[in-house]
């Protein structure tokens, strides 16, 4: 299952209702794949549900722990602690 970073995009700044449950269901599908866990702790964090922001963010951070610096999610990463780190 493929979800585009546009509709992500969009699904963050809506803040639908349905957002987490989608992904949710994308990450049972593929729950090693770190773009959907921060996409989905974005959304958390957009509706103001920290646990759970948290909880994606923190399996997000593992599943990249070897990435290098300069992998581009790294900087979505480094924003969103920054974010969660205001909170």
């Amino acid at each position: 299952m493929f979800i585009s970073r546009s509709f992500c995009q969009v699904l963050i700044h809506l803040k639908m209702l349905e957002a987490p449950e989608l992904l949710n269901g994308v990450i049972a599908y593929s729950p090693d794949y770190a773009t959907y866990r921060l996409k989905l702790a974005r959304i958390y964090l957009n509706n103001t549900n920290l646990d759970e922001a948290r909880t994606h963010y923190q399996k997000a951070i593992e599943l990249l722990a070897q990435s290098d610096e300069d992998y581009i999610l790294m900087d979505e990463v480094r924003e969103l602690r920054n974010k969660l780190e205001l909170h």
